[in-house]
């Protein structure tokens, strides 16, 4: 997407005297993004759909998407007025970690969750089962308990520790309780900063202020 396109130029900002280990973290991504994925790779990504209707025979259609049917980076409300105008009456999303069903009688929103850093479920993956008697479709909301610690002691030990503690902090903090999201913390962030700075170039008093105030150690 041409937010990718924008992300693989971004590599080549050069560093200045308020960078901090968040630019550097994301530059080092992007880097790798930039080194690892050429023109073609790109233009396949566009290639791909926002959402993809799935048809099995005999039973209805189910639409699929991350965050609504028509965008990546927002969350799916029952009340969004172009849930209506979407053909499926069942619609699989994602984006905000957290498992739930909603419906307005009409069409049936069902998140899934999120598999590595699920909200509301601490030291657990979620995934769902969705089954069919021809008519209906029922999702089944799983969680299981997975081995936290050894993520974190693998984020330590890959480095990322070093090059972005704060967001590392926030991570491990979220696979310890269930709490406190990066948007979240990081729309703090912005606020202590007056939303002076770019999100990745805010000086590094003020992600230490805020996790401090919201009591991520």
């Amino acid at each position: 997407t041409a937010a990718h396109r924008g992300a693989i130029q971004a590599s080549c900002y050069p560093m200045t005297s308020k960078t901090n280990c968040t630019t550097m973290v994301f530059k080092k991504c992007c880097i790798t993004t930039r080194t690892s994925l050429n023109a073609k790779d790109l233009d396949f990504f566009e290639t791909l759909p926002i959402s993809q209707s799935i048809r099995f025979v005999g039973m209805e259609p189910v639409l699929a998407c991350h965050g609504t049917p028509f965008e990546n980076q927002k969350a799916l409300l029952s009340e969004d007025l172009f849930v209506q105008k979407c053909e499926e009456r069942y619609i699989i999303c994602g984006h905000t970690h957290m498992q739930g069903f909603v419906s307005d009688g009409k069409k049936k929103i069902i998140n899934a969750g999120a598999v590595g850093v699920p909200l509301k479920s601490p030291k657990k993956t979620q995934y769902m089962i969705l089954t069919s008697d021809g008519k209906d479709w029922k999702p089944e909301f799983l969680s299981l308990e997975y081995d936290v610690d050894t993520v974190i002691k693998e984020i330590h030990e890959s480095g990322l520790w070093d090059a972005s503690p704060y967001w590392c902090r926030i991570t491990e903090h979220l696979l310890d309780t269930g709490e406190l999201p990066h948007g979240t913390v990081l729309n703090h962030v912005m606020k202590l900063n007056d939303y002076q700075d770019p999100w990745y170039n805010i000086a590094d008093s003020y992600w230490e202020k805020a996790l401090d105030e919201l009591g991520i150690r």
